[in-house]
């Protein structure tokens, strides 16, 4: 039982809907965060599993929920579908939804085209993080 309320309370405290836009009806999300920094709070869907063939290679998609704290504005809650290729250390948005105005995103949207530009090297202490959830705990760059 306290279990239980702990678990309700953790998952009160992330903004936005309880599922993801980008996942299906009936999904029952469960939100971990990943880091919080100056600039937000980064949450992983541990439940949530897809994939997307990208340029013929079939690859691992998570879905990540990110508050981003901007100078002087209200924070801007977005869900990113995010397909990693752990061998070539990529990532390409292939999904997104915010409801803030100035992301020119119109409810959630996927894309076509998926760009592998999401990380720059070197690779910093928060991309391999996210890394590690999509490649497995051992993953190394």
């Amino acid at each position: 039982m306290i279990l239980a309320s702990l678990l309700l309370l953790a998952a009160a405290t992330i903004p936005g809907p309880a599922n993801s836009p980008l996942a299906e009806n009936g999904h029952a999300p469960e939100w971990v965060e990943v880091f919080t920094d100056e600039e937000g709070t980064l949450w992983i869907d541990t439940a949530w599993t897809a994939s997307r063939d990208v340029d013929g290679v079939d690859l691992p998609l998570f879905l990540m929920r990110t508050e981003m704290i901007l100078d002087d504005e209200p924070p801007i809650v977005a869900d990113l579908a995010m397909a990693v290729d752990c061998k070539s250390n990529q990532m390409g948005i292939a999904g997104a939804w915010t409801e803030a105005e100035s992301a020119n995103i119109e409810g959630a949207e996927w894309f076509d085209d998926i760009e592998m530009d999401f990380v720059e090297g070197p690779l910093g202490e928060d991309d391999i993080a996210l890394f590690r959830v999509a490649c497995g705990p051992n993953w190394q760059p």
